[in-house]
């Protein structure tokens, strides 16, 4: 209700529900929490890819260290 105070609490490791979006009135807030969305994808997506080419490399018994994956990039 109107003057409610409420006490926030961070914790060390900040998490964002998506169905906070709904909540959020300010253009400001729900962009924030779709950033942050967006930055979480973005990491797992990432170490989910990191962890695949490991694994397929251990598969076939090298070291991405020895591959040189350069020229497929060009």
């Amino acid at each position: 209700n109107n003057g409610d105070v409420v006490e926030v609490i961070r914790g060390a490791k900040p998490v964002v529900p998506p169905d906070w979006r709904s909540l959020t009135v300010t253009g400001r807030a729900r962009s924030a929490i779709r950033r942050h969305i967006r930055q979480s994808e973005k990491e797992e997506f990432a170490r989910l890819g990191r962890a695949s080419i490991d694994q397929m490399f251990e598969r076939a018994g090298k070291s991405l260290k020895d591959v040189s994956l350069r020229p497929a990039l060009d």
